[in-house]
Formats: C-alpha cells, sequence, structure tokens
C-alpha cells in the first residue's frame, strides 16, 4: 500500500491529539472509500491518553455513523486495547479489508472486527464528508482528487 495522506486529529480547537495517515493502493477518492479497497489508518499518539478516553472518543465518532446496526461491535473494539495509558508515540494501525478490520498496537492490543458497518463507519470517520480530522481529508483529496 502507499501513502496517501496524513493529518492531526484536533480537540478543544488546539490540542492535538493524535496524527493520523492513510494507506492504499486507490489511484481515486472513490475507489479509497469503495468498500472492497484494501486500506489502513495509522494512529500516532501525540499526548499520553487512557486507553478509556481513546476507545470512548471512537466509539462517539462510530456511533451515529452505525445507524443502530451492529452496535455490539462497538464493545468488540473497546476490548481490542489492554487498560492502561496509550503514551505519545503509540501506534495503532486498523487494516481494513472488505468486511474485516485487522488492528494492531504496539501496546500489545490486536484482533479483528468482522462487519460491514463498522469497516464503513470507521471510513466514514476519517474520510468521509464530515471527518475527525479535516486535514487528513484534504491531504487525501488533494493526492487522489
Amino acid at each position: 500500500m502507499d501513502f496517501i495522506g496524513a493529518g492531526v486529529r484536533v480537540k478543544y480547537g488546539f490540542v492535538k491529539v493524535y496524527a493520523v495517515g492513510v494507506y492504499s493502493s486507490a489511484k481515486s477518492q472513490p475507489e479509497l472509500l469503495a468498500a472492497n479497497t484494501d486500506k489502513s489508518l495509522r494512529i500516532v499518539m501525540n499526548m499520553n491518553l487512557s486507553v478509556d478516553k481513546y476507545t470512548a472518543a471512537i466509539m462517539e465518532a462510530l456511533t451515529p455513523r452505525m445507524n443502530g446496526q451492529d452496535m455490539d461491535k462497538l464493545e468488540e473494539f473497546k476490548s481490542l486495547n489492554p487498560p492502561g495509558e496509550l503514551v505519545q508515540g503509540t501506534e495503532m494501525v486498523m487494516t481494513i479489508k472488505g468486511d474485516t478490520m485487522h488492528y494492531r498496537s504496539t501496546t500489545g492490543g490486536g484482533g479483528k472486527i468482522v462487519s460491514q458497518v463498522f469497516c464503513n463507519a470507521l471510513c466514514d470517520t476519517f474520510l468521509g464528508a464530515s471527518p475527525v480530522s479535516p486535514g487528513l481529508k484534504s491531504a487525501v483529496v488533494a493526492k487522489l482528487g
């Protein structure tokens, strides 16, 4: 997969929580968003944050995008990280292949979630119309058009 773009997740207008990068072999934005296109999201923490706060924020972003479907997958996502602290520099990689999201973290967390609804919501969170990192979306648009 090729590097497509990167951005920063900013909270409260000035707190840079993490950097996020997108990797894929896609040659256009519609291809990148297609369910059958493999893609990876790599998150690198810019500050220390508890696993609970990290997973709560991701779950909060995913919940409305899942439209009440496969909501049990949010608890599965929560269980992919061991309890504790995500220190600055911690990396999490979410690789989406069809209806499966493979997850790994430098904290030792890992696993997979099988749900097209979950995978679509995750992509929409970072690459959709109202992304959590507008800079990431801008970088992807600039690269892929």
